[in-house]
């Protein structure tokens, strides 16, 4: 895909003087290629990019709390006042986690043996996509609150082979109770997040959480 930089730089009000300086510098990186006016990615930055990106998505979805740094630390912000961006985490950890984090939870997994596995945050079931690949005949349940991710995660079913063995519930995390669903047929529960981010909204959160989750699976795996 070529980009016409004059037009890259009017249609998003970027100074085209400091926009030429990064161009130059991406260029001897060998990121880019340039042809006249036209700007693409070089096989060297299509790869860094495809590696990367999920990173950056990640680094994204914190901007508020980097935009805000000097507030928080003079105390003229507050923690709970700011919050990250879920839908940046979510894509972050979807690029990222098939060249990394799946391949690594898969194995924990094997070894367990589990017959069904829960995936709390599911977003679009990536990882439960990803183990389906090895285990087609286990059960899977994907628990989300956002409609956004939800529905895509069920456009993704119905395209896909392990639609039958894979189900959605709308739920908030930390809000689950035993009597949402019949989970006696799911012995391994996962969670890919950043429980970190919970600790801005002060301590008893986080435990809270973690008690929901030992009322609501009683005897399963983590």
């Amino acid at each position: 895909i070529r980009v016409d930089r004059d037009e890259f730089s009017g249609s998003r009000k970027i100074d085209p003087v400091i926009l030429g300086y990064l161009i130059q510098y991406l260029h001897r990186l060998g990121l880019i290629e340039e042809e006249g006016r036209n700007i693409r990615f070089s096989r060297k930055g299509r790869k860094f990019w495809e590696e990367t990106n999920g990173v950056f998505n990640i680094f994204s979805a914190y901007q508020p709390f980097f935009k805000n740094l000097t507030g928080l630390l003079k105390k003229e912000t507050s923690l709970v006042a700011l919050k990250r961006d879920d839908l940046s985490v979510a894509l972050g950890f979807r690029e990222t986690g098939a060249r990394f984090t799946f391949a690594i939870l898969d194995k924990i997994i094997q070894q367990l043996n589990p017959r069904g596995l829960i995936e709390l945050g599911c977003g679009n079931l990536d990882l439960s996509l990803f183990v389906a690949k090895h285990h087609s005949d286990m059960n899977f349940l994907g628990i989300d609150y956002d409609d956004r991710f939800l529905n895509q995660a069920a456009e993704t079913l119905k395209a896909h082979p392990f639609n039958g063995h894979m189900k959605l519930l709308k739920r908030d995390i930390f809000d689950l109770s035993p009597s949402d669903f019949d989970f006696s047929s799911f012995d391994l529960v996962t969670a890919i997040d950043l429980f970190h981010g919970y600790f801005f909204n002060g301590n008893e959160k986080l435990k809270n959480l973690f008690s929901t989750f030992k009322k609501t699976f009683p005897g399963k795996q983590f």
